[in-house]
């Protein structure tokens, strides 16, 4: 039972990081990108 529970702690924290990865990424996209775009627009 405890080596079980290891192998779904492990699962459980790899998850974990992609879910913080990708709300990173949806993050970027919906807050900084705009700005970013809108200087660069800006620019001659």
């Amino acid at each position: 039972m405890a080596r079980l529970c290891r192998r779904v702690d492990a699962w459980n924290r790899r998850v974990y990081w992609m879910s913080v990865g990708l709300w990173i990424v949806g993050f970027a996209a919906a807050y900084l990108l705009l700005p970013v775009t809108q200087m660069l627009d800006r620019l001659p």
